[in-house]
């Protein structure tokens, strides 16, 4: 556990900070924790960032505004190349990635990391591995993209297939291999992915994850709201949405799945208020409207169209 460092993004999202902060430390095991914030300038979110080095015990860092890659998403993935340099420095081979509206779902055990380390060591291709789970919206595609790895601990992707399938802005990388091959990150996810899929390398998919995005929750684009994302949001009825932590019996199950499940969100996960969705929505936009169903679906398919 040594080896391993959890950074946690974050940009004036307070109560959502708060949440993920707190499922870390409700699930995460001894692991050394950095929150870098984006140099927020929401008091509610100042309040929680006071208290993540004396409640948590975490460390806490700002953003370097000089080292901005991206000003559509803040400084992200210039962030992201802090986080590597810090892992380097610290000597640390595996660096979790989660963003403010994302948490734990459930405890992470010795027996996750065991099987994260060994599919590094397995396969010298993978260089990233998704912790979250997947989601209804795209199942189809899942089961397209999505083949079983040995002795069926996680799943590969097939970069080629996706416009993501070789890279994620979270989940945890195997940092030796991405400095050797990668190097560092660059703008956009997009990018990453297609300097990964120039490399060869490929990502992977936990079949047991424990983390995930909050659905629904309400979205900081450009770090300003247009009127008509505000609308959008006000009409799916975006807001915070925690998911509650897997109890015991539901972890037992999805670890038993005789069935050969995949780890779909919303057939596994609980959250107050959605529990009549069968379908949620973790990205910003009118997909949100879609996801909803009913009068609001079809709100969605109209603004597609214009």
């Amino acid at each position: 556990m040594n080896s391993w460092h959890i950074f946690v993004f974050s940009f004036n999202r307070g109560i959502f900070l708060k949440n993920c902060l707190d499922s870390i430390k409700q699930c995460g095991l001894n692991i050394d924790v950095t929150v870098i914030d984006d140099n927020s300038d929401d008091p509610a979110t100042h309040k929680i960032l006071n208290t993540v080095e004396m409640d948590y015990g975490f460390e806490l860092i700002k953003a370097e505004k000089s080292k901005t890659l991206e000003k559509r998403l803040g400084g992200l993935y210039g962030n992201m190349n802090m986080a590597l340099a810090i892992s380097k420095k610290k000597e640390k081979d595996y660096m979790l990635f989660i963003q403010d509206d994302m948490q734990f779902v459930r405890k992470v055990e010795p027996e996750d990391l065991s099987i994260i380390e060994k599919v590094f060591d397995d396969f010298e291709d993978i260089q990233q591995i998704q912790s979250c789970f997947l989601k209804n919206l795209m199942v189809d595609r899942y089961k397209s993209l999505l083949s079983p790895l040995k002795e069926n601990k996680c799943f590969v992707l097939d970069g080629n297939a996706s416009d993501h399938g070789a890279f994620s802005a979270v989940g945890v990388f195997y940092v030796p291999r991405f400095e050797k091959i990668n190097g560092s990150f660059v703008a956009g996810e997009r990018e990453n992915h297609k300097i990964s899929l120039r490399n060869n390398v490929k990502l992977a998919q936990l079949k047991h994850p424990f983390m995930m995005w909050l659905p629904y929750s309400t979205t900081y684009q450009s770090k300003k709201l247009n009127l008509k994302h505000k609308i959008i949001e006000t009409i799916a009825q975006c807001g915070f949405y925690p998911i509650d932590i897997m109890d015991d019996a539901t972890y037992k199950n999805m670890i038993d799945n005789k069935q050969e499940k995949l780890p779909i969100a919303e057939h596994w996960l609980k959250v107050d208020g959605l529990s009549t969705y069968p379908t949620w929505c973790f990205s910003a936009g009118v997909i949100n409207l879609f996801a909803r169903g009913g009068l609001r679906r079809k709100i969605a398919k109209l603004l597609w169209k214009l």
